[in-house]
């Protein structure tokens, strides 16, 4: 028989060396087994939290003009107030979800959830457009006074010697309202006129409030307040850190998804196919609320393409309330955040990397915590900080200007798709100065070229992979450029970069080809 001699000479038969070792393996093997998926749940549920904004928009002009509105249902126009305590009445409402990351309080989520700027700028956008509106109908209805005006000067004139004396007093008296009439108006067009790049737009948070997960919620009072600690300054990095107001997680949340890989090994990063899970509340309320309280969703995929620095892509249906969920491995342990979805499907979502929620926490990323002095810049200024000029404009300000030339551009490229000329003729400039290879085109212009295009092609559409800054009022988008071409009869695709830039009111006055 073989011994194997120990420390201590004593002899240890073969057989039972072998069978610790088989012990040690089995042993090693089983620890290293992921847990499953429903244990994974149940582990981490707890610290997944439902979140709750209520906040409204602003809206400054260079005037002195200011709006209040808000948001209420998707789609719809927005409401407007002209004072604020009719907006915080109003307030919108919106939920997403965020977890806790340790014992202070803290929980991690979207920028877009708590700070929730850019979805207001289609709204601004809208209103400004509405004002651009309803100021050329006051200065048709100027000149219609005026005309109405000069006849009655003119018939005056002409009929003077042989009007009566009461003639005279109704035809000056008709003069004299009308007069009444185009001051009022003109007095009413002085005060909305402005510039609207001296224009801000501003969120103003009246309560962040979190819900835990199988607790009961039915009234404003069963959502914890929170404050805003910090957000990336980075536009890239949809992330931020909110605080329960006590800083002090409840007892009964006692684990936390890991942002840390296991102690003493090299972290194997995220690869394509890898399973990945979600803990979040998609659609909020909507689908929360139970009998038995609110419970999150549990939902499974795997990661579908080759993860960046910004964003990783995952096979994870999600709806509106998700933002903020994290998105953890087979492990349990965090690999990105939840920011969005594609378009158009409920398949397909991003998430922020880890690392960059590390970087965030961390402060080591040039993110700055959100103190009074930020909220000008995130724009969540309270409502006696003024309006910034022009020369100080934030950078986030500016990036927020970009995104309603961007959205400007996207719903252009909609209009177009869509075959809707009037609709995208309201994107021009009144004062077009080029279009292509026509220089200072009019309507007709325009029409005649859209229709000689569309009447050689169906089925055409533009998908957008990128929308550059080339200059603070020059955009560049590049997409891959579908149609049917009616007299080849085949699919022609093709690869286009167009330039577009904007008017000092946001309007599109010069639109050509860059190659």
């Amino acid at each position: 028989m073989l011994y194997f001699r120990g420390i201590n000479n004593n002899t240890i038969p073969m057989w039972q060396v072998i069978f610790m070792l088989l012990v040690s393996l089995i042993l090693s093997s089983c620890s290293n087994k992921p847990e499953d998926p429903q244990a994974l749940y149940e582990k981490y549920r707890n610290s997944v939290v439902l979140i709750k904004n209520q906040y409204y928009y602003s809206l400054t002009f260079d005037n002195g003009m200011r709006l209040f509105f808000t948001l209420n249902e998707k789609g719809a126009a927005p409401e407007i107030y002209e004072t604020e305590a009719e907006a915080v009445e109003h307030a919108s409402i919106a939920f997403g979800t965020g977890f806790l990351v340790g014992r202070d309080g803290k929980i991690a989520t979207n920028r877009h959830v708590v700070n929730p700027l850019n979805q207001g700028m289609d709204a601004a956008g809208y209103i400004a457009q509405k004002i651009a509106g309803f100021k050329q109908i006051l200065d048709g209805k100027i000149e219609e006074k005026i005309a109405e005006q000069n006849k009655l000067r003119t018939y005056f004139d002409a009929n003077y010697s042989s009007l009566d004396e009461n003639s005279i007093s109704e035809l000056k008296q008709a003069y004299a309202n009308l007069e009444s009439q185009i001051t009022g108006m003109k007095g009413l067009l002085n005060s909305i006129n402005y510039n609207p790049d001296n224009t801000t737009i501003q969120v103003h948070v009246v309560d962040i409030g979190v819900a835990y997960d199988n607790t009961y919620v039915t009234s404003p009072q069963d959502f914890k307040s929170c404050v805003v600690v910090k957000q990336s300054g980075d536009e890239a990095v949809d992330l931020a850190i909110i605080q329960l107001k006590d800083k002090r997680t409840p007892e009964h949340i006692t684990e936390f998804i890991s942002l840390e890989g296991e102690e003493g090994k090299p972290e194997t990063p995220p690869a394509i196919n890898d399973d990945v899970f979600m803990i979040g509340y998609n659609y909020g309320l909507e689908l929360a609320v139970t009998k038995e309280g609110i419970k999150s969703q549990f939902t499974a995929g795997k990661i579908t393409q080759e993860p960046d620095d910004n964003r990783m892509l995952y096979s994870i249906p999600t709806l509106p309330g998700s933002s903020g969920s994290p998105i953890i491995d087979k492990w349990g342990r965090l690999v990105a955040v939840n920011f969005a979805k594609i378009s158009d499907t409920q398949s397909f979502s991003f998430g922020i990397p880890k690392a960059r929620l590390v970087s965030l926490m961390a402060g080591t990323t040039g993110d700055q915590p959100y103190l009074e002095a930020e909220k000008v810049a995130s724009g969540s200024a309270p409502a006696t900080v003024p309006a910034q000029p022009p020369a100080q404009t934030s950078p986030a300000l500016q990036a927020s200007r970009d995104e309603v030339y961007r959205n400007a551009i996207r719903g252009f490229v909609a209009a177009e798709d869509s075959r809707n000329f009037d609709r995208l003729y309201s994107f021009f400039s009144d004062n077009l100065m080029r279009y292509w290879d026509i220089p200072n085109p009019t309507y007709d212009d325009l029409l005649n070229r859209y229709q000689y295009v569309w009447g050689k092609t169906s089925q055409s559409r533009n998908i957008i992979t990128d929308i550059r800054k080339i200059t603070d009022r020059t955009f560049d988008l590049y997409t891959e450029y579908e149609y049917y071409d009616l007299r080849r009869e085949r699919t022609i695709s093709k690869s286009s970069r167009v330039r577009y830039h904007f008017d000092g009111s946001g309007k599109i006055d010069e639109v050509y080809g860059v190659e």
